[in-house]
């Protein structure tokens, strides 16, 4: 963990060769194979997003969740998601907690899944 981190920051190496040596550094210690591990980073780091995305709306009052889930169903992301049982269905809800945080957060960039990676393993 310190090698990657003073590679980080004495520039050794780049972020996304951190990321790639931390995830097969993972692998060995856990035996777990994966085809794109930056992928798989990604993978996990929307989800934990889409969580945190989904209890910040729980917290907004009524006017904004209907203004923000209005936006959702407008959006291309809410194409082919049923609606008949709003978000208490696991797909609808799923749907707008990714486009939730996409919408507040903006795409994850490779640095922000360096981060989260780094912060994880420690």
């Amino acid at each position: 963990k310190a090698y990657f981190k003073k590679a980080l920051q004495e520039r050794y190496a780049t972020p996304v060769e951190v990321a790639n040596k931390t995830v097969q550094q993972a692998k060995k210690q856990t035996g777990e194979t994966a085809e794109d591990p930056i992928e798989k980073i990604r993978s996990r780091y929307l989800a934990e997003r889409a969580k945190h995305a989904y209890d910040m709306y729980k917290e907004m009052d009524e006017e904004e969740r209907k203004t923000k889930f209005e936006e959702f169903k407008e959006s291309s992301d809410a194409k082919g998601v049923n609606f008949s049982r709003g978000l208490t269905s696991m797909p609808a809800r799923t749907a707008f907690s990714l486009w939730l945080a996409v919408n507040t957060w903006g795409e994850p960039t490779e640095m922000d899944l360096l981060r989260y990676e780094v912060a994880r393993a420690a």
